[in-house]
Protein backbone atom coordinates (compact mmCIF):
# COMPACT_ATOMS: atom_id res chain seq x y z
CA UNK A 1 0.00 0.00 0.00
CA UNK A 2 1.54 3.32 -0.96
CA UNK A 3 1.10 6.54 0.99
CA UNK A 4 -1.92 7.47 -1.07
CA UNK A 5 -3.72 4.38 0.15
CA UNK A 6 -3.56 2.14 -2.95
CA UNK A 7 -3.68 -1.57 -2.21
CA UNK A 8 -0.67 -3.86 -2.21
CA UNK A 9 -1.13 -7.40 -3.29
CA UNK A 10 0.80 -9.36 -0.71
CA UNK A 11 0.42 -12.63 1.10
CA UNK A 12 -0.97 -11.97 4.55
CA UNK A 13 0.75 -13.56 7.50
CA UNK A 14 -1.07 -15.32 10.30
CA UNK A 15 -0.99 -13.43 13.63
CA UNK A 16 1.48 -14.66 16.20
CA UNK A 17 -0.07 -16.79 18.93
CA UNK A 18 2.37 -15.98 21.71
CA UNK A 19 5.05 -13.71 23.05
CA UNK A 20 5.14 -9.93 23.22
CA UNK A 21 6.12 -9.21 19.58
CA UNK A 22 2.89 -7.42 18.67
CA UNK A 23 4.44 -5.69 15.63
CA UNK A 24 5.27 -8.97 13.96
CA UNK A 25 1.65 -10.01 14.40
CA UNK A 26 0.54 -7.27 12.05
CA UNK A 27 -0.40 -8.01 8.46
CA UNK A 28 2.12 -7.34 5.70
CA UNK A 29 0.40 -4.19 4.52
CA UNK A 30 0.66 -2.64 7.99
CA UNK A 31 4.32 -3.57 8.28
CA UNK A 32 4.99 -2.07 4.86
CA UNK A 33 3.47 1.22 5.96
CA UNK A 34 5.96 1.25 8.85
CA UNK A 35 8.93 0.47 6.59
CA UNK A 36 7.94 3.15 4.09
CA UNK A 37 8.62 5.75 6.77
CA UNK A 38 12.27 4.77 7.02
CA UNK A 39 14.70 6.95 5.06
CA UNK A 40 16.08 4.27 2.74
CA UNK A 41 15.60 0.73 1.51
CA UNK A 42 18.80 -0.53 3.25
CA UNK A 43 17.37 0.75 6.54
CA UNK A 44 14.20 -1.21 5.85
CA UNK A 45 16.27 -4.32 5.05
CA UNK A 46 18.05 -4.05 8.39
CA UNK A 47 14.74 -4.70 10.14
CA UNK A 48 15.12 -8.33 9.11
CA UNK A 49 17.28 -8.85 12.21
CA UNK A 50 14.24 -8.22 14.42
CA UNK A 51 12.67 -11.59 13.78
CA UNK A 52 12.16 -14.26 11.15
CA UNK A 53 8.76 -12.68 10.47
CA UNK A 54 10.41 -9.48 9.15
CA UNK A 55 13.00 -11.10 6.87
CA UNK A 56 10.95 -11.07 3.69
CA UNK A 57 8.66 -8.07 4.31
CA UNK A 58 11.05 -5.32 3.24
CA UNK A 59 11.41 -6.92 -0.22
CA UNK A 60 7.68 -6.24 -0.79
CA UNK A 61 8.10 -2.46 -0.56
CA UNK A 62 6.45 -0.61 -3.47
CA UNK A 63 8.98 2.26 -3.13
CA UNK A 64 12.75 1.85 -2.98
CA UNK A 65 15.21 4.57 -1.93
CA UNK A 66 18.99 4.39 -1.96
CA UNK A 67 21.56 7.02 -0.95
CA UNK A 68 24.89 5.74 -2.23
CA UNK A 69 28.15 6.95 -0.71
CA UNK A 70 31.07 8.11 -2.92
CA UNK A 71 32.64 5.18 -4.70
CA UNK A 72 29.67 2.85 -4.19
CA UNK A 73 28.39 0.99 -7.24
CA UNK A 74 24.81 0.18 -8.04
CA UNK A 75 24.90 -3.60 -7.68
CA UNK A 76 23.09 -3.50 -4.34
CA UNK A 77 20.19 -1.76 -6.06
CA UNK A 78 20.14 -4.36 -8.82
CA UNK A 79 19.94 -7.16 -6.26
CA UNK A 80 16.85 -5.57 -4.72
CA UNK A 81 15.25 -5.04 -8.12
CA UNK A 82 15.86 -8.67 -9.09
CA UNK A 83 14.43 -10.15 -5.87
CA UNK A 84 11.97 -12.93 -6.87
CA UNK A 85 9.14 -11.74 -4.59
CA UNK A 86 9.54 -8.06 -5.57
CA UNK A 87 6.28 -6.34 -6.53
CA UNK A 88 5.65 -3.69 -9.15
CA UNK A 89 7.26 -0.43 -8.01
CA UNK A 90 5.55 2.92 -7.59
CA UNK A 91 8.83 4.79 -7.11
CA UNK A 92 12.58 4.33 -7.46
CA UNK A 93 14.64 7.13 -5.88
CA UNK A 94 18.44 6.90 -6.03
CA UNK A 95 21.04 9.51 -5.11
CA UNK A 96 24.78 9.17 -5.71
CA UNK A 97 27.70 11.25 -4.54
CA UNK A 98 29.94 11.90 -7.52
CA UNK A 99 29.33 8.57 -9.26
CA UNK A 100 30.55 7.52 -12.71
CA UNK A 101 28.33 6.18 -15.45
CA UNK A 102 28.76 2.58 -14.26
CA UNK A 103 26.77 3.07 -11.07
CA UNK A 104 23.52 3.77 -12.89
CA UNK A 105 24.30 1.29 -15.63
CA UNK A 106 24.36 -1.49 -13.02
CA UNK A 107 20.70 -1.17 -12.07
CA UNK A 108 18.79 0.76 -14.77
CA UNK A 109 18.09 -2.31 -16.98
CA UNK A 110 16.60 -4.16 -14.00
CA UNK A 111 14.46 -1.12 -13.10
CA UNK A 112 12.66 -1.26 -16.45
CA UNK A 113 11.01 -4.56 -15.54
CA UNK A 114 9.74 -3.32 -12.18
CA UNK A 115 8.80 0.36 -12.47
CA UNK A 116 5.28 1.59 -13.14
CA UNK A 117 5.53 4.99 -11.45
CA UNK A 118 8.33 7.49 -10.80
CA UNK A 119 12.08 7.24 -11.43
CA UNK A 120 14.33 9.81 -9.72
CA UNK A 121 18.11 9.61 -10.08
CA UNK A 122 20.39 12.40 -8.76
CA UNK A 123 24.16 12.30 -9.12
CA UNK A 124 25.36 15.04 -6.79
CA UNK A 125 28.53 16.68 -8.10
CA UNK A 126 29.90 20.01 -6.90
CA UNK A 127 32.49 20.51 -9.66
CA UNK A 128 31.65 18.92 -13.03
CA UNK A 129 34.37 16.84 -14.60
CA UNK A 130 36.13 17.75 -17.83
CA UNK A 131 34.36 16.32 -20.85
CA UNK A 132 37.35 14.12 -21.72
CA UNK A 133 37.11 12.45 -18.28
CA UNK A 134 33.43 11.59 -18.34
CA UNK A 135 33.74 8.07 -19.70
CA UNK A 136 30.98 6.21 -21.51
CA UNK A 137 27.35 7.26 -21.67
CA UNK A 138 24.57 6.15 -19.36
CA UNK A 139 22.19 4.16 -21.53
CA UNK A 140 18.62 5.07 -20.64
CA UNK A 141 16.31 2.13 -21.35
CA UNK A 142 12.80 2.65 -22.64
CA UNK A 143 10.57 2.71 -19.55
CA UNK A 144 7.25 1.78 -21.10
CA UNK A 145 5.25 2.05 -17.87
CA UNK A 146 6.99 4.91 -16.05
CA UNK A 147 4.86 7.98 -15.36
CA UNK A 148 7.71 10.36 -14.46
CA UNK A 149 11.47 10.35 -15.07
CA UNK A 150 13.72 12.86 -13.31
CA UNK A 151 17.46 12.64 -14.02
CA UNK A 152 20.18 14.89 -12.61
CA UNK A 153 23.37 13.30 -13.88
CA UNK A 154 26.06 15.69 -12.65
CA UNK A 155 27.06 16.30 -16.32
CA UNK A 156 27.55 12.64 -17.20
CA UNK A 157 26.74 11.68 -20.78
CA UNK A 158 23.29 10.31 -21.55
CA UNK A 159 22.33 8.07 -24.45
CA UNK A 160 18.59 8.02 -25.12
CA UNK A 161 16.93 4.82 -26.38
CA UNK A 162 16.84 4.64 -30.20
CA UNK A 163 13.52 2.79 -30.21
CA UNK A 164 10.59 1.92 -27.97
CA UNK A 165 7.52 3.79 -26.74
CA UNK A 166 7.16 5.47 -23.34
CA UNK A 167 3.45 4.67 -23.13
CA UNK A 168 2.81 6.07 -19.63
CA UNK A 169 5.35 8.92 -19.44
CA UNK A 170 3.73 12.25 -18.52
CA UNK A 171 6.70 14.13 -17.02
CA UNK A 172 10.35 14.19 -18.13
CA UNK A 173 13.01 16.29 -16.36
CA UNK A 174 16.66 16.31 -17.44
CA UNK A 175 19.16 18.34 -15.41
CA UNK A 176 22.96 18.64 -15.79
CA UNK A 177 23.08 16.18 -18.67
CA UNK A 178 25.50 15.89 -21.59
CA UNK A 179 23.61 14.46 -24.53
CA UNK A 180 25.59 12.05 -26.69
CA UNK A 181 23.65 13.17 -29.78
CA UNK A 182 22.65 16.76 -30.68
CA UNK A 183 19.18 15.77 -31.97
CA UNK A 184 18.01 12.60 -30.21
CA UNK A 185 15.88 14.22 -27.52
CA UNK A 186 13.43 15.60 -30.07
CA UNK A 187 13.03 12.15 -31.62
CA UNK A 188 12.28 10.58 -28.24
CA UNK A 189 9.73 13.13 -26.95
CA UNK A 190 7.88 13.38 -30.26
CA UNK A 191 4.64 11.57 -30.95
CA UNK A 192 4.20 8.61 -31.08
CA UNK A 193 7.15 7.66 -28.82
CA UNK A 194 5.80 9.77 -25.91
CA UNK A 195 2.05 9.83 -26.57
CA UNK A 196 1.08 11.10 -23.08
CA UNK A 197 3.93 13.51 -22.27
CA UNK A 198 2.58 16.65 -20.55
CA UNK A 199 5.67 18.29 -19.01
CA UNK A 200 9.20 18.54 -20.39
CA UNK A 201 12.02 20.27 -18.51
CA UNK A 202 15.66 20.57 -19.64
CA UNK A 203 18.01 22.54 -17.33
CA UNK A 204 21.74 23.25 -17.49
CA UNK A 205 22.52 20.73 -20.21
CA UNK A 206 25.13 20.39 -22.95
CA UNK A 207 25.38 18.71 -26.33
CA UNK A 208 21.90 19.43 -27.72
CA UNK A 209 22.11 21.74 -30.72
CA UNK A 210 18.73 20.98 -32.26
CA UNK A 211 15.46 20.31 -30.47
CA UNK A 212 12.76 19.62 -33.04
CA UNK A 213 9.63 17.66 -32.22
CA UNK A 214 5.87 17.29 -32.52
CA UNK A 215 3.60 16.55 -29.57
CA UNK A 216 -0.18 16.54 -29.27
CA UNK A 217 -0.08 16.10 -25.50
CA UNK A 218 2.64 18.47 -24.21
CA UNK A 219 1.26 21.22 -21.96
CA UNK A 220 4.34 22.68 -20.25
CA UNK A 221 7.93 23.03 -21.46
CA UNK A 222 11.02 24.60 -19.86
CA UNK A 223 14.42 25.10 -21.46
CA UNK A 224 16.88 26.75 -19.11
CA UNK A 225 20.58 27.13 -19.88
CA UNK A 226 20.63 24.58 -22.66
CA UNK A 227 24.19 25.42 -23.69
CA UNK A 228 24.83 25.47 -27.43
CA UNK A 229 21.21 25.21 -28.54
CA UNK A 230 20.99 26.49 -32.12
CA UNK A 231 17.54 25.50 -33.31
CA UNK A 232 14.20 25.03 -31.61
CA UNK A 233 11.37 23.77 -33.79
CA UNK A 234 8.22 22.62 -32.05
CA UNK A 235 4.63 21.93 -33.07
CA UNK A 236 2.61 21.61 -29.86
CA UNK A 237 -1.14 22.23 -30.26
CA UNK A 238 -1.86 21.69 -26.53
CA UNK A 239 1.07 23.67 -25.07
CA UNK A 240 -0.01 26.15 -22.37
CA UNK A 241 3.31 27.23 -20.79
CA UNK A 242 6.66 27.75 -22.54
CA UNK A 243 9.80 28.97 -20.80
CA UNK A 244 13.11 29.63 -22.58
CA UNK A 245 15.95 31.02 -20.42
CA UNK A 246 19.52 31.82 -21.49
CA UNK A 247 19.83 29.00 -24.02
CA UNK A 248 20.57 30.75 -27.34
CA UNK A 249 23.92 32.18 -26.30
CA UNK A 250 25.23 32.79 -29.81
CA UNK A 251 23.11 35.28 -31.74
CA UNK A 252 23.29 34.14 -35.39
CA UNK A 253 20.79 35.94 -37.68
CA UNK A 254 21.80 33.94 -40.77
CA UNK A 255 19.12 31.30 -40.17
CA UNK A 256 15.97 30.92 -38.03
CA UNK A 257 16.77 29.95 -34.46
CA UNK A 258 13.21 29.13 -33.41
CA UNK A 259 9.98 28.12 -35.12
CA UNK A 260 7.19 27.59 -32.61
CA UNK A 261 3.59 26.61 -33.30
CA UNK A 262 1.63 26.67 -30.04
CA UNK A 263 -1.82 28.18 -30.71
CA UNK A 264 -3.13 27.51 -27.16
CA UNK A 265 -0.14 29.04 -25.36
CA UNK A 266 -1.22 31.13 -22.36
CA UNK A 267 2.08 31.89 -20.58
CA UNK A 268 5.36 32.68 -22.34
CA UNK A 269 8.66 33.26 -20.56
CA UNK A 270 11.29 34.32 -23.10
CA UNK A 271 14.47 35.49 -21.37
CA UNK A 272 16.78 35.01 -24.28
CA UNK A 273 17.89 36.60 -27.54
CA UNK A 274 14.95 37.70 -29.62
CA UNK A 275 14.53 39.03 -33.13
CA UNK A 276 11.26 38.44 -35.05
CA UNK A 277 13.36 37.78 -38.15
CA UNK A 278 14.70 34.48 -36.84
CA UNK A 279 12.62 33.72 -33.75
CA UNK A 280 9.15 32.98 -35.06
CA UNK A 281 6.56 32.47 -32.34
CA UNK A 282 3.55 32.04 -34.59
CA UNK A 283 0.08 33.27 -33.68
CA UNK A 284 -0.35 33.46 -29.92
CA UNK A 285 -3.95 34.58 -29.77
CA UNK A 286 -4.60 32.92 -26.40
CA UNK A 287 -1.54 34.38 -24.65
CA UNK A 288 -2.41 35.88 -21.26
CA UNK A 289 0.97 36.35 -19.59
CA UNK A 290 4.41 37.38 -20.87
CA UNK A 291 7.76 37.45 -19.07
CA UNK A 292 10.68 39.12 -20.86
CA UNK A 293 14.44 39.53 -20.71
CA UNK A 294 15.57 42.07 -18.09
CA UNK A 295 15.92 45.78 -18.89
CA UNK A 296 18.85 47.98 -17.77
CA UNK A 297 17.61 51.30 -16.37
CA UNK A 298 21.02 52.97 -16.79
CA UNK A 299 23.86 52.02 -19.09
CA UNK A 300 25.81 52.56 -22.28
CA UNK A 301 25.50 51.13 -25.79
CA UNK A 302 26.13 47.56 -24.63
CA UNK A 303 23.22 47.73 -22.15
CA UNK A 304 21.04 49.39 -24.81
CA UNK A 305 21.74 46.51 -27.19
CA UNK A 306 20.80 44.06 -24.44
CA UNK A 307 17.59 46.00 -23.79
CA UNK A 308 16.57 45.49 -27.41
CA UNK A 309 15.86 41.84 -26.58
CA UNK A 310 13.12 42.98 -24.24
CA UNK A 311 11.79 45.80 -26.45
CA UNK A 312 11.49 43.70 -29.62
CA UNK A 313 9.42 41.10 -27.81
CA UNK A 314 7.14 43.68 -26.17
CA UNK A 315 6.38 45.17 -29.57
CA UNK A 316 4.80 41.91 -30.72
CA UNK A 317 1.85 42.17 -28.32
CA UNK A 318 -0.92 44.73 -27.96
CA UNK A 319 -3.13 43.19 -25.26
CA UNK A 320 -2.17 40.90 -22.35
CA UNK A 321 -3.57 40.18 -18.93
CA UNK A 322 -0.22 40.05 -17.07
CA UNK A 323 3.23 41.38 -17.89
CA UNK A 324 6.37 40.41 -15.95
CA UNK A 325 9.22 42.92 -16.23
CA UNK A 326 12.62 43.06 -14.52
CA UNK A 327 14.49 46.37 -14.16
CA UNK A 328 18.22 46.23 -13.40
CA UNK A 329 20.21 48.94 -11.63
CA UNK A 330 23.99 48.56 -11.69
CA UNK A 331 25.85 49.63 -8.57
CA UNK A 332 27.87 52.35 -10.32
CA UNK A 333 25.74 54.39 -12.72
CA UNK A 334 27.65 57.66 -12.44
CA UNK A 335 28.33 58.33 -16.14
CA UNK A 336 25.55 56.16 -17.58
CA UNK A 337 22.61 57.17 -19.72
CA UNK A 338 19.03 56.90 -18.50
CA UNK A 339 17.52 54.28 -20.83
CA UNK A 340 13.88 54.09 -19.72
CA UNK A 341 12.91 56.46 -22.52
CA UNK A 342 13.50 53.61 -24.97
CA UNK A 343 10.31 52.00 -23.66
CA UNK A 344 7.81 54.05 -25.62
CA UNK A 345 4.80 51.76 -25.17
CA UNK A 346 3.61 48.67 -23.34
CA UNK A 347 0.84 46.21 -24.14
CA UNK A 348 -2.54 46.97 -22.63
CA UNK A 349 -2.48 45.01 -19.34
CA UNK A 350 -4.48 44.49 -16.15
CA UNK A 351 -1.65 43.10 -13.99
CA UNK A 352 2.01 44.15 -13.78
CA UNK A 353 4.62 42.08 -11.94
CA UNK A 354 7.67 44.31 -11.64
CA UNK A 355 10.98 43.00 -10.24
CA UNK A 356 13.71 45.52 -9.45
CA UNK A 357 17.30 44.31 -9.08
CA UNK A 358 18.64 47.28 -7.18
CA UNK A 359 21.79 48.58 -5.51
CA UNK A 360 20.23 51.18 -3.20
CA UNK A 361 19.16 53.48 -6.04
CA UNK A 362 15.87 55.38 -6.16
CA UNK A 363 13.60 53.35 -8.43
CA UNK A 364 10.68 55.76 -8.34
CA UNK A 365 11.30 57.39 -11.73
CA UNK A 366 11.66 54.13 -13.65
CA UNK A 367 8.55 52.67 -12.04
CA UNK A 368 6.61 55.84 -12.76
CA UNK A 369 7.68 55.67 -16.41
CA UNK A 370 6.06 52.25 -16.72
CA UNK A 371 2.95 53.02 -14.68
CA UNK A 372 1.97 56.03 -16.77
CA UNK A 373 1.66 53.63 -19.74
CA UNK A 374 -0.57 51.27 -17.69
CA UNK A 375 -3.55 53.43 -16.77
CA UNK A 376 -5.90 50.44 -16.98
CA UNK A 377 -3.86 48.52 -14.40
CA UNK A 378 -5.82 46.64 -11.74
CA UNK A 379 -3.06 44.69 -9.92
CA UNK A 380 0.54 45.71 -9.21
CA UNK A 381 3.19 43.42 -7.71
CA UNK A 382 6.56 45.13 -7.14
CA UNK A 383 9.48 43.26 -5.59
CA UNK A 384 12.93 44.68 -4.82
CA UNK A 385 16.03 42.46 -4.84
CA UNK A 386 19.33 43.69 -3.42
CA UNK A 387 22.52 42.16 -2.01
CA UNK A 388 23.74 45.24 -0.15
CA UNK A 389 23.45 45.68 3.61
CA UNK A 390 20.69 47.89 4.90
CA UNK A 391 22.90 50.82 5.83
CA UNK A 392 24.37 51.27 2.34
CA UNK A 393 23.11 54.11 0.15
CA UNK A 394 23.97 55.36 -3.29
CA UNK A 395 26.47 58.27 -3.47
CA UNK A 396 25.32 61.82 -2.78
CA UNK A 397 24.23 63.54 -5.97
CA UNK A 398 23.69 60.18 -7.76
CA UNK A 399 21.92 60.53 -11.10
CA UNK A 400 19.13 58.21 -9.86
CA UNK A 401 17.83 61.19 -7.84
CA UNK A 402 17.84 63.55 -10.82
CA UNK A 403 14.89 61.91 -12.55
CA UNK A 404 12.16 63.52 -10.44
CA UNK A 405 9.14 63.08 -12.70
CA UNK A 406 7.41 60.69 -10.26
CA UNK A 407 7.55 63.40 -7.56
CA UNK A 408 6.25 66.27 -9.64
CA UNK A 409 3.89 64.89 -12.30
CA UNK A 410 0.35 63.75 -11.65
CA UNK A 411 -0.77 60.24 -12.52
CA UNK A 412 -4.25 58.77 -12.23
CA UNK A 413 -4.54 55.00 -11.87
CA UNK A 414 -8.29 54.85 -11.43
CA UNK A 415 -8.53 51.06 -11.93
CA UNK A 416 -5.74 49.99 -9.56
CA UNK A 417 -7.29 48.06 -6.65
CA UNK A 418 -4.57 45.80 -5.25
CA UNK A 419 -0.86 46.57 -4.69
CA UNK A 420 1.83 44.32 -3.21
CA UNK A 421 5.23 45.92 -2.61
CA UNK A 422 7.79 43.38 -1.43
CA UNK A 423 11.21 43.02 0.18
CA UNK A 424 11.63 46.68 1.12
CA UNK A 425 14.55 47.79 3.30
CA UNK A 426 12.98 50.94 4.72
CA UNK A 427 14.74 53.58 2.59
CA UNK A 428 13.34 57.09 2.28
CA UNK A 429 12.85 56.77 -1.48
CA UNK A 430 10.71 53.67 -0.79
CA UNK A 431 8.52 55.73 1.55
CA UNK A 432 8.18 58.41 -1.14
CA UNK A 433 7.18 55.86 -3.76
CA UNK A 434 4.57 54.18 -1.53
CA UNK A 435 3.04 57.54 -0.66
CA UNK A 436 2.87 58.40 -4.35
CA UNK A 437 1.07 55.11 -5.04
CA UNK A 438 -1.58 56.08 -2.47
CA UNK A 439 -1.99 59.37 -4.31
CA UNK A 440 -2.15 57.91 -7.82
CA UNK A 441 -4.46 54.94 -7.08
CA UNK A 442 -7.82 56.61 -6.50
CA UNK A 443 -9.79 53.38 -5.89
CA UNK A 444 -7.13 51.35 -4.07
CA UNK A 445 -8.64 48.65 -1.84
CA UNK A 446 -5.50 46.99 -0.45
CA UNK A 447 -1.84 47.86 -0.04
CA UNK A 448 0.39 45.02 1.19
CA UNK A 449 4.00 45.84 2.14
CA UNK A 450 6.61 43.22 3.04
CA UNK A 451 10.08 44.00 4.37
CA UNK A 452 13.38 42.22 3.99
CA UNK A 453 14.09 39.79 6.81
CA UNK A 454 17.16 41.85 7.84
CA UNK A 455 15.18 44.96 8.72
CA UNK A 456 14.76 46.02 12.36
CA UNK A 457 11.41 46.38 14.08
CA UNK A 458 12.21 50.05 14.78
CA UNK A 459 12.71 50.74 11.07
CA UNK A 460 9.39 49.11 10.24
CA UNK A 461 7.75 51.30 12.87
CA UNK A 462 9.37 54.38 11.32
CA UNK A 463 8.20 53.36 7.87
CA UNK A 464 4.62 52.85 9.03
CA UNK A 465 4.60 56.22 10.76
CA UNK A 466 6.01 57.88 7.64
CA UNK A 467 3.17 56.62 5.44
CA UNK A 468 0.46 57.09 8.07
CA UNK A 469 -2.23 59.42 6.82
CA UNK A 470 -1.34 58.91 3.14
CA UNK A 471 -3.85 56.16 2.46
CA UNK A 472 -7.49 56.70 1.59
CA UNK A 473 -10.22 55.81 4.11
CA UNK A 474 -11.30 52.63 2.28
CA UNK A 475 -7.80 51.28 1.73
CA UNK A 476 -6.65 48.35 3.85
CA UNK A 477 -2.90 48.59 4.54
CA UNK A 478 -0.97 45.50 5.63
CA UNK A 479 2.73 45.16 6.32
CA UNK A 480 4.76 42.07 7.16
CA UNK A 481 8.10 41.00 8.53
CA UNK A 482 8.94 37.34 8.00
CA UNK A 483 10.66 35.37 10.76
CA UNK A 484 11.76 32.24 8.93
CA UNK A 485 9.71 30.08 6.61
CA UNK A 486 6.64 29.53 8.80
CA UNK A 487 6.22 32.63 10.93
CA UNK A 488 5.62 36.31 10.27
CA UNK A 489 4.50 39.43 12.10
CA UNK A 490 1.63 41.29 10.48
CA UNK A 491 0.99 44.97 11.11
CA UNK A 492 -2.43 46.35 10.22
CA UNK A 493 -2.36 50.10 9.67
CA UNK A 494 -5.73 51.61 10.43
CA UNK A 495 -7.24 53.58 7.49
CA UNK A 496 -6.98 56.95 9.19
CA UNK A 497 -3.48 56.20 10.48
CA UNK A 498 -4.39 56.53 14.17
CA UNK A 499 -3.01 53.20 15.27
CA UNK A 500 -1.69 49.74 14.44
CA UNK A 501 -2.44 46.20 15.43
CA UNK A 502 0.29 43.56 15.49
CA UNK A 503 -0.57 39.93 14.78
CA UNK A 504 1.94 37.06 14.69
CA UNK A 505 0.88 34.32 12.30
CA UNK A 506 1.96 30.77 11.71
CA UNK A 507 2.14 30.12 7.96
CA UNK A 508 0.93 26.87 6.41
Amino acid sequence: MDRGGSEITAKRAQPSTGGEDHLSALHDDALLLILLRLDSTPAAAHTSVLSRRWRRVWALLPDIRFHLAPGADGHCIRQVLEAPEAPELNRIHVTNEGAGFGSAAAWLPAAVRRLSGVLVYHNNVVDPADEDQLGDSIQLPCFEDAAKIELNLGFLRLALPPRGIFFGLTNLSLVRVRFDSPRNLGRVVSWPRCPCLRELSVHDCWGMQDLSFFSNSLQQMELKQVHGLRRLTIFTPALLILRVDFSFLDDDPSEPIADIVAPQLMYLVWRDVYDPGYVRLGKLEQLQRLSTYHFFVYGHQYQRDMNDRCLRLLQQFQVLHTLDLTLVYAKDIGDSQYLMGDIAMLPQIKSLSLSIINEAHDFGASSFHLLRMCTGLKFLFLTVFTDINLESTCPSGCICDQATSCKTEDLVLNHLEDVVVGNLQGAEYEVTFVKQLFKWATVLKRMCITFTSKISESKVKWFRQAIAGSSRPKTRVESFIYHGARKRSMYLLEPAGQGNRVVTQELC
